[in-house]
């Protein structure tokens, strides 16, 4: 992104580090069907850095999906939410919150990562070299689940970006913004970089 956010493993320690090879554990314990450990590991990853875990609990959801639509009542999680803060519910946060233009200006400045329309055309090189990369593994492996990860993984990294350039740069919404779901991007650069 606009700091070159668009990675993994830091070259010095913060909680991402932790969490990224936690999140990496529960992928790899859900594709083997190893469910309670996959839970574990994501749950943990995601109490360390709830922004580096998301991502991957976007692309188990979407698996899921696959393999029983009823996933897909999961849905209804965020219309709900949304609805009961329309409503007013007392003590419910107001999930309509956008930026002001003060705080906007401050955010777009701070943090450009989060607003898609910020982006640099390294950041779409990037995006696009993995992208590539992975169509390639995808038509020559043979393992069909690496095939679901990088479908899951290339899937809910595009609905991300959209979301966000919605939700964020368009709408301003001071929620979606925060939860940086593009960072689905580095588990496909996590991929595309092991694959080659």
């Amino acid at each position: 992104g606009g700091v070159s956010i668009f990675s993994y493993a830091e070259v010095f320690f913060t909680a991402r580090t932790i969490a990224e090879p936690l999140a990496l554990v529960g992928l790899a314990a859900y594709f083997q069907r190893h469910f309670v450990w996959a839970a574990a590991a994501v749950t943990l990853a995601a109490l360390i850095h709830p922004l580096q875990a998301i991502p991957v609990v976007l692309i188990l959801w979407f698996d899921l999906l696959r393999v029983n639509r009823k996933w897909g009542l999961l849905t209804l999680a965020p219309l709900i939410a949304a609805g009961l803060s329309w409503a007013g519910l007392p003590g419910w946060p107001d999930l309509f919150l956008r930026f002001d233009q003060a705080w906007l200006e401050m955010s777009t400045e701070a943090t450009p990562q989060t607003f898609i329309g910020l982006w640099q055309l390294r950041d779409w090189v990037s995006i696009v070299t993995d992208l590539f990369l992975l169509v390639a593994v995808y038509q020559v492996t043979t393992n069909a689940m690496l095939r679901r990860l990088i479908v899951g993984s290339v899937v809910m990294t595009a609905v991300a970006i959209v979301v966000t350039y919605v939700g964020a740069d368009t709408f301003h919404s001071v929620h979606i913004t925060g939860l940086q779901i593009w960072r689905t991007h580095w588990i496909v650069h996590w991929l595309a970089v092991s694959a080659v």
